[in-house]
């Protein structure tokens, strides 16, 4: 252990033990617990400086610390037009699960959203076989249920792919593949920029490597659009 411990780059075991406590209590903070008393503002403090810093920390080290493996997996799901998507995203996490949801159904056919109902979880589950890829997204604080969904679709055979904070969701035990952001900001709330980006990115991604389809589907779904109002 003690090996262990010194090839991870701590001294000893104490430091070790130290950090593993420091990590389990980021990974259990709620906006009451992050809150700090502000400081007395100076007239030079800038917070939208030092809150853009943050965010902009967040986006490097994002992108230094995610695997492009993952990133090309999930890709190569996602353009598998075969393959229904379904889309699941906690209290907060649930309106990136929207966004994303909202991008998806314009590239691609076969998308759906699970809304943040277990009673509903069946229309989507009776469906979920070996094709199918179940999109979840969960930051601290994690919601059981988003575990229970997870579990739910992998037993059907469904590829999980997490999205989730540098602490790591539950639902990672169970995911195929974890996109994993940085989310840690100076507020009571973690941010969603980092999360946005490569969910954007993905985005961005998926129409680039087939826009000739990609752009006869919005062709077609405008033409749609602009019948049903002309009607």
């Amino acid at each position: 252990i003690l090996r262990l411990v010194g090839k991870l780059g701590f001294s000893g075991y104490p430091e070790f033990e130290q950090r593993l406590r420091e990590e389990l209590e980021e990974r259990l903070q709620t906006p009451l617990t992050k809150h700090e008393e502000p400081q007395t503002a100076l007239e030079d403090d800038d917070f939208l400086a030092e809150y853009s810093h943050s965010v902009e920390r967040n986006l490097s080290r994002t992108l230094k610390a995610l695997p492009r493996a993952e990133f090309e997996a999930v890709l190569k799901l996602l353009s598998d037009i075969k393959r229904p998507v379904h889309l699941a995203g906690g209290k907060l996490t649930s309106t990136i699960a929207d966004y994303f949801y909202r991008h998806l159904i314009m590239v691609r056919p076969n998308v759906r959203r699970i809304e943040n109902d277990a009673y509903a979880w069946s229309e989507h589950l009776v469906d979920m076989d070996r094709r199918g890829v179940v999109i979840i997204f969960d930051v601290r604080r994690y919601q059981p249920e988003l575990l229970e969904l997870a579990r739910l679709a992998s037993q059907c055979g469904t590829r999980v792919i997490l999205f989730t904070d540098q602490w790591l969701s539950p639902v990672s035990s169970v995911a195929n593949h974890v996109i994993p952001v940085r989310i840690d900001v100076p507020s009571s709330w973690d941010s969603a920029v980092a999360t946005l980006m490569v969910v954007e990115a993905m985005i961005a991604a998926l129409s680039n490597r087939d826009w000739s389809r990609v752009e006869a589907r919005v062709k077609a779904r405008e033409t749609l659009a602009d019948k049903s109002r002309s009607d």
